[in-house]
């Protein structure tokens, strides 16, 4: 249920790292984002956009507005755009907090035959961890194989580690930073930003609007958070008011941007129809099919296997819908199934489960699991976007049973690609099917692959990028 003001809000983990914080503390920081957005709209840009915020000021309350396109060339204000300070960093005795003073930017200047890209995120992509990170690699790949010099910047302010982890050839920049000096020293080769999730773009968006003028400006929400909290309020108390400042900066910031990328048909179809002025693309997460047809075999397999990171509440309810009431009832048919939860920071009170449930917290290499499962199960009952613990399942050709809400906005076709159940008695029903059924396990695992391959691989995703930035304002068709 959605609360309104006043209203207590039960706490819980978020989609963020570390544990929620209240719903009060949170509206507040989520407010405070969008004043920011508002304030520093109002401070750094043209008199064009002055006008577009006369709009945003009278729907304030109730939806952030603005033009769909914006000028050629947007030219900066008389008035010195401030720089925004370097975040806390932890120092000294524990619980001592000092701020780091901004020193001068010292990267690599970028090769001015080289068109270049920013990608700006939450924090360093850990993809070996959270979907949302895969996302954010697959759009870095898909600029590196666009031909695009790469740059990526962590906005959380923390100690970045080893680059060559993740992104081999990509330049990360480290904290503390001048984002106004690196944009300054890439302005002239740099062809494109990209703002990951709705906190970052609404923190940024106007300072490369003005730096940058003429830049392609992506958004990409990875998943729409007033989306995920709306339905999660129809299972616990949410606050309204939350939902609303969450719809507000979101909304925002695709009317802002040049373009949108969503990895969800159904937020494709649901941006395009709250802001149909603003241009929205299908980009998927990005996989590596790695099931042959050796793979597609149910011999030697056995156990149900659950992935997830903690910090994401859907996989917190979702676990405990499994444990609680869908297990009970595959056990009635199967009493030796077994059942592998596998994520960081799982919830404490998983350890005193069943003996037939295991906690096996983060796994840093997930091949040798997905090759002895015999299914995998999302049992999500809220949530947004694409589920990449699905898509990865399938890119590991094991058969998948997930809920309407996990399978939704990824082209799967129930009972071809993967089972779709909604209940605990249906979903415990069609688990216990794909123990029994040899030649539904074995179909279902090869069209899964085969789904990932043509969908989620690496070309379809550098292409539908392509074409997202292709569609901007101003921009050049791309050559052949």
């Amino acid at each position: 249920m959605l609360l309104g003001v006043g209203d207590a809000a039960r706490g819980g983990a978020g989609d963020g790292d570390g544990a929620r914080p209240d719903d009060a503390t949170e509206l507040e920081l989520v407010c405070a984002e969008r004043d920011e957005l508002a304030r520093r709209l109002d401070e750094l840009t043209s008199s064009r956009l002055h006008r577009l915020l006369a709009r945003c000021r009278r729907v304030l309350g109730g939806g952030i507005r603005f033009g769909p396109r914006r000028p050629a060339v947007l030219p900066v204000s008389p008035v010195e755009p401030e720089i925004e300070p370097s975040l806390p960093v932890e120092s000294g005795a524990a619980g001592d907090v000092e701020t780091e003073p901004l020193v001068p930017l010292e990267v690599v200047a970028p090769d001015e035959a080289t068109p270049s890209a920013l990608v700006i995120d939450a924090r360093h992509p850990t993809p070996d961890r959270d979907a949302g990170s895969r996302y954010t690699t697959g759009i870095v790949e898909a600029l590196e194989d666009l031909g695009h010099r790469v740059a990526f910047l962590a906005d959380d302010g923390a100690a970045t580690p080893d680059p060559d982890l993740v992104f081999g050839e990509v330049h990360v920049v480290h904290h503390p930073i001048d984002v106004l000096a690196l944009l300054r020293q890439w302005s002239a080769t740099l062809e494109v930003v990209v703002l990951c999730r709705g906190s970052v773009a609404a923190r940024h968006l106007a300072l490369v609007r003005t730096s940058v003028p003429d830049a392609t400006v992506v958004f990409s929400p990875h998943d729409l958070v007033f989306l995920r909290e709306g339905r999660r309020a129809e299972l616990e108390p949410v606050s309204a008011r939350l939902v609303d400042a969450h719809r507000e900066i979101e909304l925002g910031n695709v009317r802002a941007s040049d373009v949108t990328i969503v990895p969800s048909t159904h937020e494709l179809a649901l941006l395009r129809e709250l802001c149909p002025e603003a241009r929205v693309h299908l980009v998927p997460i990005r996989e590596t099919p790695r099931a042959t047809e050796a793979d597609h075999c149910p011999d030697g397999r056995s156990g149900i296997v659950f992935v997830g990171g903690f910090a994401h509440a859907p996989n917190v309810d979702a676990v405990h819908w499994l444990v609680d009431e869908i297990m009970p009832k595959v056990w009635e048919v199967t009493p030796d199934a077994t059942v592998d939860v596998i994520g960081a920071d799982p919830p404490p009170d998983l350890e005193s489960v069943d003996e037939r449930v295991r906690i096996r917290g983060w796994v840093p290499d997930l091949a040798a699991e997905y090759d002895g499962a015999r299914v995998v199960v999302a049992p999500l009952r809220f949530g947004a976007g694409a589920k990449g613990k699905i898509s990865e399942a399938m890119a590991a050709g094991v058969p998948v049973v997930t809920t309407t809400v996990g399978a939704e906005g990824m082209g799967i076709v129930p009972g071809d690609h993967a089972i779709v159940a909604d209940g605990e008695r249906p979903f415990a029903q069609a688990v216990v099917q794909l123990f029994d059924d040899d030649g539904l396990w074995t179909h279902l695992a090869a069209r899964a692959a085969e789904q990932v391959a043509v969908h989620h691989g690496a070309e379809a995703v550098r292409d539908a990028l392509a074409a997202a930035i292709d569609d901007a304002p101003g921009r050049s068709p791309r050559p052949d």
